[in-house]
């Protein structure tokens, strides 16, 4: 027996994936055709996803979002995210890069969405990543929340833990807040 899967089209529509693959076994032709335009919250990690937090000692998260996690939590995505305040990472399923991010309290879904579902008011580099490799292939991580969602002090300074410990290769700026309120000409963007 054997298989062929071939990614026949990947676009983007409003800044959705779509993808239409052909699926052909000895017997069987199939065309697949998949939508999705958001991550799903879980209560355990991929095991793609399980096997980069080991490598990058991980081990306290508190929030997941994934593609289509085998254990989905029904939390409604916009709210929950912009309820809390703390670190994020956008982690690359693929080649395993990460982006870390702070965001007080009703602001991390709007990070959330910039750098992953709709390329505006993110990290460049992970908006390229997302439409090179799809949404499918990466993980919005939560990994620390502080109480006190107002205190950009204490939020840099988390944020500033996580970049000088997992050196994270989708941050273009070493320092936690260095690129706040940053005006990005049109040659910058474009290198």
């Amino acid at each position: 027996n054997w298989t062929i899967i071939i990614n026949l089209f990947k676009f983007y529509i409003n800044n959705v994936d779509f993808f239409i693959s052909l699926n052909t076994t000895e017997t069987f032709i199939s065309f697949e055709f998949i939508f999705k335009n958001s991550l799903s919250f879980t209560t355990a990690p991929s095991d793609r996803l399980k096997e980069i937090l080991n490598k990058k000692k991980i081990s306290n998260y508190k929030y997941i979002l994934e593609y289509s996690p085998l254990n989905s939590l029904n939390l409604p995505i916009k709210n929950t995210l912009n309820s809390i305040a703390g670190v994020y990472l956008c982690i690359n399923l693929i080649n395993e890069k990460i982006y870390v991010g702070s965001a007080g309290i009703n602001n991390m879904y709007r990070r959330y969405s910039g750098h992953l579902l709709n390329s505006k008011g993110g990290s460049i580099l992970v908006n390229r990543a997302v439409k090179k490799y799809g949404l499918i292939n990466f993980a919005f991580i939560v990994v620390e929340t502080i109480p006190d969602g107002k205190n950009v002090t204490e939020l840099l300074k988390l944020e500033q833990k996580y970049i000088d410990n997992l050196k994270p290769e989708y941050n273009i700026a070493k320092i936690a807040g260095s690129l706040l309120n940053t005006k990005w000409s049109i040659e910058s963007k474009l290198k």
